[in-house]
């Protein structure tokens, strides 16, 4: 029998010449059925199957009440009278929907993408403290709950609106089919940014859309403070852009033994050498930006040592002779992950792709027990500290597409040879690794987001109560018309002059967000005196609502 409880449709009881018909206002129909299943319905949002039977036992018999829920489950089968698996969750909760523009699924043990591997263990450490709502059953997995919503659908909408969540985490700024939800539901929006940016500007257009319609109450999340630099050249009001890291799974990716685990690589890869050189491992995607092509130049200039590869495919560079003392792994589950990395003396990535805002494969490494050597990129400062070798590299500031920079291949080499020739200080950077990782649970991520949230809810609090004031502009610059709804005067004096440009903005806002205004006086000013007007009219409103 289905679990209660459950949300209902809305419906209504019609009674005719003794007969009951409950009519299902959200499927369109009218079913005949009993008054025993009218009042089952009407206790199914509250109550469990047993408070039910138990609630209405002194009515009618227990067989009578069992028989008609299982009527009822045909119906729901039917699509009527429950909302479609959306469970009602523990009360006191924060309620969190969390939807997607297409499925990921759950099985991504074979994934070599990091992005949604990233999404789903936040979602799974977020259950922990919330109650999780996605929108894909190819998604569903313990913990969450589904929720079927279309963006281009209004009953769908309309239902969203009602069910009270307190917050929506939207996957990615280029998602841009629910940015419409900003007008309609009225608590804070969370955007995830795990590319900075590529694509051609593609990211960061798509960001600056979502900036433009957000209300005081929502944000956006960056994985490093290299996200929040990155985004304060475009975007002139910082405080939107707030950190909460990815993390790693520190059970799974843990230090073990390194002789144990080069010999079962050894042993499953057929290649004994494993065991009795230095092992340099590279594992992501054979892509140029990921710094495949360089890896395996620096293969070549280290021949002493064994270079071990483990990506889905070698892609073009398999057209190519590759170094001898190369060794390539093919994919791998997740699971074998761990291994691979303890069995790496240490991990060389030397990536210069333009979306490697929080890189997941050198935090597992360092999760390891394996110091890394990387560039100078992005975030990889924040996260690499004292775990590794971060390498100085040019960085192109203003590339928008795939490369953002370019790391010297005889800087990265010598890097490489100085650590391995260096037992005593690779086995240091390496326990560092381990406890730097220990820093990124996906516990804390999930406490920094509910953090986050909370603290939204706080500031749309504030946001209803603002005031919407009226303007009247003169040859001299702007007036204020200093009245509340109730006739009041809180201003000194009955007329308040402000600049013209204050004036705008303050009419501007009666329609648009703070952040349309920027893009409008953008247009026309230089970008300190945006800045100057914005903030003065922003601390006006503050103090004034």
């Amino acid at each position: 029998m289905f679990r209660l409880p459950l949300p209902t449709h809305k419906l209504h009881k019609i009674e005719e010449n003794g007969r009951v018909f409950i009519a299902d206002l959200d499927a369109c129909r009218i079913v005949e059925a009993s008054h025993l299943a009218w009042r089952i319905l009407q206790l199914c949002p509250e109550l469990s199957n047993e408070e039910i039977i138990y609630a209405l036992q002194e009515e009618e018999k227990q067989e009578e009440i069992i028989k008609t829920m299982e009527w009822l489950e045909e119906r729901k089968k039917e699509g009527l009278f429950f909302e479609e698996d959306i469970h009602l969750t523990q009360k006191g909760r924060m309620r969190v929907l969390a939807p997607t523009s297409s499925p990921y699924g759950t099985d991504l043990r074979w994934k070599a993408i990091g992005a949604p591997i990233s999404h789903q263990k936040l979602l799974k450490a977020l259950s922990r403290y919330a109650d999780v709502y996605i929108n894909h059953k190819e998604n569903l997995s313990e913990g969450f709950n589904f929720f079927p919503l279309n963006p281009k659908d209004l009953s769908s909408v309309l239902r969203t609106m009602e069910f009270g969540f307190d917050g929506v985490l939207i996957f990615s700024p280029t998602e841009m089919e629910f940015l419409p939800l900003l007008s309609y539901i009225d608590v804070p929006f969370v955007v995830c940014i795990r590319q900075q940016r590529g694509g051609g500007g593609a990211v960061i257009n798509s960001v600056l859309r979502w900036y433009a319609f957000m209300r005081d109450y929502d944000a956006f999340m960056v994985l490093t403070e290299s996200g929040r630099k990155l985004y304060s050249r475009f975007a002139l009001d910082d405080s939107f852009f707030q950190i909460v890291p990815n993390g790693v799974d520190l059970d799974l990716f843990r230090p073990m033994d390194k002789e144990e685990a080069k010999r079962e690589i050894a042993e499953m890869l057929g290649q004994p050498e494993i065991c009795r050189r230095k092992v340099v491992g590279f594992l992501s995607r054979a892509l140029p930006e990921k710094g495949m092509g360089l890896f395996l130049k620096i293969a070549e200039m280290n021949p002493d040592h064994i270079f071990l590869v483990v990506v889905p495919d070698l892609g073009f560079y398999s057209r190519y002779r590759l170094p001898e003392n190369l060794i390539y792994a093919g994919r791998q589950p997740r699971e074998k992950l761990p291994l691979f990395f303890n069995a790496f003396d240490l991990l060389c990535f030397p990536t210069m792709v333009g979306w490697e805002a929080f890189s997941r494969v050198t935090l597992e490494a360092m999760a390891c027990g394996t110091p890394v050597v990387v560039p100078h990129i992005d975030g990889m400062p924040y996260l690499v500290e004292e775990g590794g070798i971060v390498v100085e590299c040019e960085e192109f500031r203003d590339e928008l597409g795939s490369f953002a920079g370019y790391v010297s291949l005889e800087k990265m080499s010598e890097a490489v040879n100085d650590l391995l020739c260096d037992d005593e200080r690779r086995l240091e950077m390496g326990r560092r690794a381990r406890e730097i990782a220990e820093k990124y649970s996906w516990e804390n991520s999930a406490k920094e987001l509910i953090k986050l949230f909370k603290k939204l809810i706080l500031k749309r609090r504030f946001d209803a109560r603002r005031r919407r004031f009226e303007v009247a502009f003169t040859r001299s610059g702007s007036l204020l018309l200093n009245l509340t709804e109730m006739g009041e005067s809180p201003l000194f004096g009955d007329l308040y002059l402000q600049t013209m440009e204050e004036g705008l903005v303050l009419t501007l806002l009666k329609g648009h967000t703070l952040r349309e205004v920027e893009a409008i006086l953008l247009h026309f000013l230089p970008e300190e005196r945006v800045k100057e007007i914005l903030v003065k009219v922003k601390g006006f409103v503050e103090s004034t609502s």
